[in-house]
């Protein structure tokens, strides 16, 4: 049968035009309908249904100790999260939350409009919200369109300020630290480690965020999942951080400013380290900004690491390494004495000793129990700035120890420095000062505790670290370097040490306990302003060494007495598990 399209066998151009007009009329006529007659429905039905994007927020990983106890873990927050796309009656809404939470309308509306990035995107309008407040806002529901409760992991510190500058403390991402993070999947407003272990581990403590993509009724009610990506938790970190032990020293520096450092000798590592005064780390996610602002602006310094950031000069402990250098060039030996007369003149300057009426002829194992000012004075001279030197950046003062939190340099003074610096050459009176760890050098209480280990473990130059394991694999961090000290020196130094605690006549003899053995030096630190510091480093136990520690009292005063008083008080505390400790 002929298409009726066909005529003669041939195309009816007439009729196909037709046929076109006919259809192009129909689509006319039903684009008409669905755009003009039923133009309205259809737009309220497109209103109605909306795409929303809920954040799934990765749990943080935890952070526990070497005995698995947390010190930093994840628990359920409140927030109020706006919806911008279900927000109709803006001003009704915050005005009636502004009575529920009485936080003024005009701070609620700031608050919107400062975090308000992307039309589908929620903004978190208040964290950390009471039940009560969560429960009115679900009973009127009806009236806060645009409103949600949103149950997000929130970080918790539950020893709160006990350890807080080795944790450290989360905060908002900012633009440096973004350009920095992009690459590694950190976006704007995510939550990064500002500090200690925090900082230097977040990319395996953060996890990745997910996301649920939802469609939703103009009622916000859910009508189906359109897609979803799991959160991928962060990863556990176990420290060599005894919590415990950490509790105990930040008791004992209560009210005080200082640091305590235990390490073990062999691998480095830190079982304690508590700086004072401290703070709560949980403040930071509390929103309580005048808080904060009184702690950065805090005159105490409350955020300052003293056990790895404070430079301070390591007066009297520097006598272990003037005379490591003493006996370690041949220009002592055990049984040499120097005679100290309570005074020592240098030109037309005079320097003392603490004892005004001297004590006489010292050997360096006297020297150092009784920590004589004119035999390191002598001896120092008789080294001479380079040979001191020479130990002293064997020893890496002045240097960074590699510890995986933030710390300061310190500062190992030479002619040339001061050349260079101040126009003025090296004076016999700087090496003097030099050799009772005086004048212009500079060292961390962290770098103090790895010259006692040095001297405790036969030589070996350790890197301190925290790290025992990632999300259950243990991380091998025992890094030794050796000095090539001679062991007789470094016993002799250890023996000196000892008698400095266990003889009636020694510096550190406020510092004894019955069986531990404790081997240490005191050190009377001289400021410009001020009381002195006062610092006690040390071993023990003696006959078989397993712990080094250094004590830092920041304007201790009394000598190196009130740091050894505090020595006694931790280490009684400690005795039970010290001598039972296994690694």
């Amino acid at each position: 049968m002929e298409c009726f399209i066909f005529k003669d066998g041939k195309v009816d151009i007439y009729r196909l035009e037709r046929i076109f007009l006919i259809l192009c009329l129909f689509l006319i006529n039903l684009l008409g309908y669905y755009q003009i007659i039923r133009g309205e429905y259809f737009y309220s039905l497109s209103e109605k249904n909306r795409l929303r994007i809920i954040p799934l927020f990765a749990e943080r990983g935890k952070i526990i100790d070497r005995k698995g106890r947390i010190l930093a873990t994840q628990k359920p927050e409140l927030n109020i999260v706006v919806n911008p796309q279900g927000l109709k009656e803006r001003e009704e809404v915050f005005k009636e939350l502004s009575k529920i939470m009485g936080i003024a309308y005009e701070e609620l509306l700031r608050r919107y409009e400062e975090k308000l990035n992307f039309p589908f995107m929620p903004v978190v309008l208040a964290k950390n919200i009471s039940l009560r407040e969560a429960f009115i806002i679900e009973e009127k529901k009806p009236e806060l369109m645009g409103i949600e409760i949103e149950i997000n992991p929130r970080r918790f510190y539950p020893l709160g300020p006990v350890g807080a500058h080795l944790l450290g403390y989360l905060g908002e991402i900012n633009p440096e630290e973004l350009g920095e993070l992009k690459p590694y999947g950190y976006r704007i407003k995510n939550l990064v480690g500002k500090m200690g272990i925090e900082k230097s581990l977040d990319v395996y403590l953060k996890g990745e965020d997910g996301a649920r993509f939802i469609e939703v009724d103009f009622s916000g009610k859910m009508m189906r999942i359109i897609g979803e990506k799991e959160p991928l938790s962060g990863k556990t970190i176990q420290l060599t951080i005894d919590g415990e032990w950490q509790k105990i020293a930040h008791a004992l520096l209560s009210g005080k400013k200082g640091a305590i450092i235990i390490m073990d000798i062999q691998r480095g590592e830190i079982l304690v380290m508590e700086s004072s005064p401290s703070f709560d780390p949980n403040l930071f996610l509390s929103g309580e900004n005048e808080k904060l602002s009184l702690l950065f602006n805090s005159p105490e310094a409350v955020l300052l690491n003293r056990a790895t950031k404070a430079n301070i000069p390591p007066g009297s402990i520097f006598k272990l390494v003037t005379a490591l250098a003493g006996l370690g060039s041949g220009k002592i030996t055990p049984s040499k004495p120097y005679k100290c007369e309570g005074k020592f003149f240098l030109g037309n300057n005079q320097f003392n000793c603490w004892l005004e009426e001297g004590h006489g002829y010292e050997t360096v194992k006297e020297a150092i129990k009784h920590s004589c000012n004119i035999f390191f004075y002598k001896l120092g001279l008789d080294l001479g700035i380079d040979k001191i030197r020479q130990f002293a950046q064997l020893l890496e003062l002045g240097e960074k120890t590699g510890v995986e939190i933030e710390e300061s340099r310190g500062f190992l003074p030479s002619p040339r420095w001061k050349q260079m610096k101040m126009r003025e050459k090296w004076f016999e009176g700087d090496t003097v000062n030099l050799s009772i760890g005086q004048g212009y050098i500079l060292v961390t209480p962290l770098q103090i505790l790895r010259l006692i280990a040095c001297i405790a473990n036969g030589g070996f130059l350790l890197r301190p670290h925290f790290i025992k394991s990632i999300e259950g694999i243990g991380v091998q961090n025992i890094l030794r370097e050796y000095t090539g000290i001679n062991s007789e020196i470094l016993k002799t130094i250890g023996e000196g040490m000892f008698k400095a605690v266990n003889d009636n006549d020694g510096t550190g003899m406020r510092a004894r306990i019955e069986d531990l053995e404790i081997a240490a030096k005191t050190a009377t630190v001289q400021t410009e302003r001020g009381n002195s510091h006062a610092l006690i480093a040390g071993f023990l136990p003696y006959s078989s060494p397993k712990f080094c520690f250094v004590i830092f009292l920041q304007h201790g005063g009394r000598g190196g007495v009130e740091a050894a008083e505090l020595c006694y008080n931790l280490f009684s505390a400690l005795k039970g598990e010290i001598l039972k400790y296994e690694f």
